[in-house]
């Protein structure tokens, strides 16, 4: 079995010179599970397999962050962006850790939920 979180964020560029400083607040998880099958939901079968276990997790769901506990304004939310391309993006946290974050955008994200969607925040 595996489980896909997607997680949507709003975003706030508070510095353009570089490196590009950015502040975000978590709005929306979603979630998928699948099983080892791989025929599919779609595929007529029994795609969550014979474990009567799997067959109790709903396949998707959707959580929204509630506005108290977004963060929308904390510093503790904002990173340097030290590189940025269409696949990468390699920041840096602000805080008193620094800590080093390298993500790589899946190559069907926009396969997977329709389209790459961005939610920039405005003031």
């Amino acid at each position: 079995a595996s489980v896909t979180l997607s997680l949507d964020h709003d975003y706030k560029v508070v510095s353009q010179s570089y490196p590009a400083r950015l502040r975000i607040s978590l709005r929306e998880v979603r979630r998928t599970f699948s099983t080892d099958d791989e025929s599919g939901p779609d595929s007529g079968s029994d795609w969550q397999g014979d474990n009567f276990l799997t067959k109790l997790v709903p396949k998707t769901s959707q959580y929204t962050v509630p506005a108290p506990f977004r963060r929308e304004n904390s510093p503790l939310s904002e990173f340097d962006v030290t590189y940025l391309s269409e696949t990468l993006r390699i920041t840096r946290g602000t805080g008193a850790g620094q800590e080093l974050r390298i993500f790589q955008r899946a190559p069907y994200a926009e396969e997977v939920w329709g389209m790459d969607e961005v939610y920039p925040t405005t003031d």
